[in-house]
């Protein structure tokens, strides 16, 4: 497996992007309007599961331009309740991503 060939080396690079991806998805999150562990789990879905799935080398996870229209999204699809619009926003989000 040459994937494998600089393990420790990819598992330290690994430690440190975790280190400032974390902080990130939870700002990501918050700036969205979305609860804090949504940004968690973006970023170990991000990390573990795109990759793997798709043999991915190179980082997926959305840019920090993105908060102001998930927000604009669930403020639009709640009629302006964030607690209505959060949920259907998760599903238009699920939707698009099946299309992928």
């Amino acid at each position: 497996m040459a994937g494998l060939k600089h393990w420790r080396y990819d598992l330290m690079a690994g430690l440190q992007v975790a280190m400032m991806g974390i902080p990130l998805s939870l700002g990501i999150a918050i700036a969205s309007g979305a609860p804090p562990v949504c940004g968690v789990i973006s970023a170990i879905i991000a990390g573990f599961v795109f990759p793997s799935r798709w043999r991915l080398y190179h980082d997926q996870r959305p840019a920090a331009g993105l908060a102001p229209a998930i927000l604009a999204s669930m403020i639009l699809l709640g009629n302006g309740d964030l607690a209505v619009g959060y949920p259907l926003a998760l599903v238009a989000i699920c939707i698009v991503g099946m299309f992928r």
